[in-house]
């Protein structure tokens, strides 16, 4: 159980960090265009956002942006391009990066200082 806690305590500081890391800025995506970058966030004009892995465009039927392939081939999500309001490319921002590391490092030293502190109180163990 104490091994499924930290497991789960660590993968969300690592989600969070990830997200936290991330920039994103504006990028033109054209129907003809084929290098696009590995991780691009999409608005729809629903307002709607996707994050979305290893994209390309394909011309089926008018202009459609498809991203991944399932274990049939069948593309994992696709939209026409005129759905689409904007696409922006991610990139990791290295100041963020160390800015989130350090403080989730610095709440966990804080918390383990917490608990210490309190049964040193409260325990009677701390002579």
């Amino acid at each position: 159980m104490h091994s499924r806690v930290s497991t789960r305590s660590l993968a969300l500081a690592l989600l969070l960090t990830t997200a936290a890391c991330t920039t994103w800025t504006p990028y033109q995506v054209a129907p003809t265009r084929e290098d696009l970058p590995s991780t691009i966030r999409v608005t729809l004009d629903s307002g709607e956002q996707k994050r979305l892995s290893d994209p390309f465009v394909q011309i089926v039927e008018g202009d459609t942006l498809i991203a991944g392939r399932g274990h049939s081939g069948d593309p994992v999500w696709r939209t026409s391009l005129r759905d689409v309001q904007k696409v922006e490319s991610g990139s990791v921002d290295g100041s963020r990066t160390a800015v989130t590391a350090l403080s989730i490092a610095g709440a966990g030293a804080a918390a383990v200082l917490l608990i210490l502190w309190h049964q040193c109180e409260h325990g009677g163990g701390c002579e």
